[in-house]
């Protein structure tokens, strides 16, 4: 069965609720004096860079860094409150420049004893309380400076840890072949915590899943899903993001209590077509030949078969797919940088214009498009909206691609 698109507004206002676009899965290159952080990005991806670019050119209100254990990212933040530029929330969380609320975590990998290993997204409201966690985490990780190092522990006992420092805690991607729960650690989450439901604020579905594909695991319906882009590079902040309609003005407390839930909710998810996302079929990663089931070697080539997404949910599907998901709906959306003729310099335009990604491709005018990049462009819009467009379907660390 296919999945239905859902064709929404972005950015409804629902009644005693305002509707904020996040992304909270955003990762640090490189610090504002040079320091790398994550190997491999890029120089350009600074703190500062993130969040001009989250709000300026994207569109997003809300945004996480999880490399905010490192205490060199702590060091930019810390500059960048000393010069106004930052400011603390009385509920948790910092604001940039009237701009964007910032949320700050960190990426920790975890290896379980049948070698399987996983990475989870621990949030935190302040930056003395990350310091606290970093802390007690050094003792364990061999350099707390870089990101997503592993913790050399199991799943259970990072969160144990992380429950006694009162973290926000999401299982990150949790469907891919490589660092998560369901691609290499388990058929179940709760056979890591020995059958107990484990205390997790959402589960992260990553860019080769959406939520009709994790609805078929019946532990995951206790939770809300939420879609983030991952992103190593500017260009990648917001190509997924979720939609939270929250009571009041945005901060760490009613962040989460809208993704639990509690008060506000998840309302919508803007995440890929699954089959544009690297991992989503089963390939060769050598010469991407598909006809590789049930081997571990390429057939053609010797090189190694990676198991797929969708081939590991099928296997350890409990129930059927079917055409709406069971929380909130799920937008097929297509980054700008996916669509062909929208490169560097026509983005440029973009943002020169003063128009972010999110507006050109949800709310401006198609006249207004064709009047600032031209008939081709602006037909490449309309389709996109329509969803008449075609996916090539990626796998085995190779992203899929659009065809108009």
């Amino acid at each position: 069965m296919t999945p239905r698109l859902y064709v929404r507004s972005l950015c409804q206002v629902l009644p005693m609720n305002k509707v904020y676009l996040a992304d909270l899965h955003i990762h640090v290159g490189m610090t504002g004096n040079g320091k790398w952080i994550k190997i491999p990005s890029t120089r350009k991806l600074t703190v500062g860079n993130i969040m001009d670019t989250a709000w300026r050119h994207k569109g997003l209100n809300i945004i996480g860094i999880i490399d905010a254990l490192s205490p060199w990212v702590q060091d930019d933040l810390r500059s960048l409150m000393k010069h106004g530029d930052l400011a603390e929330l009385p509920g948790g969380g910092y604001r940039y420049r009237d701009k964007l609320t910032l949320v700050l975590g960190g990426e920790v990998e975890t290896r379980e004893h049948n070698g399987g290993s996983a990475h989870s997204l621990l949030f935190l409201p302040t930056l003395s309380a990350l310091r606290e966690l970093a802390k007690e985490l050094s003792l364990h990780i061999k350099n707390i400076h870089m990101s997503s190092q592993n913790a050399h522990m199991d799943l259970q006992s990072l969160y144990k840890i992380a429950q006694k420092h009162s973290c926000q805690i999401v299982p990150a991607h949790v469907f891919t072949p490589f660092k998560s729960i369901y691609g290499n650690c388990s058929d179940r989450m709760e056979n890591l915590f020995y059958g107990n439901r484990p205390d997790i604020s959402a589960v992260e579905l990553g860019l080769s899943a959406d939520s009709f594909m994790a609805d078929r695991i019946s532990e995951l319906h206790q939770y809300p899903y939420l879609a983030n882009s991952d992103a190593h590079s500017l260009e990648n902040i917001g190509r997924e993001f979720t939609e939270l309609a929250i009571k009041g003005p945005p901060d760490y407390q009613r962040i989460f209590a809208a993704i639990k839930g509690h008060s506000g909710k998840v309302s919508c998810l803007y995440g890929l077509n699954p089959a544009l996302g690297k991992y989503h079929a089963t390939r060769c990663d050598k010469c991407a030949n598909s006809n590789v089931l049930p081997r571990t070697r390429c057939s053609q080539c010797g090189g190694r078969v990676v198991k797929g997404v969708n081939e590991r949910i099928d296997e350890i599907a409990d129930r059927p797919l079917t055409d709406k998901p069971l929380g909130a709906p799920y937008i097929y959306h297509v980054p700008l940088s996916f669509l062909p003729g929208f490169g560097p310099k026509t983005l440029g335009k973009i943002y020169a214009a003063g128009f972010t990604e999110l507006e050109i491709l949800y709310k401006n005018d198609i006249a207004e498009i064709n009047a600032l990049l031209g008939e081709k462009a602006a037909e490449t819009i309309v389709r996109t909206r329509l969803g008449s467009i075609s996916v090539s379907t990626g796998g085995a660390g190779h992203y899929g691609s659009i065809v108009m």
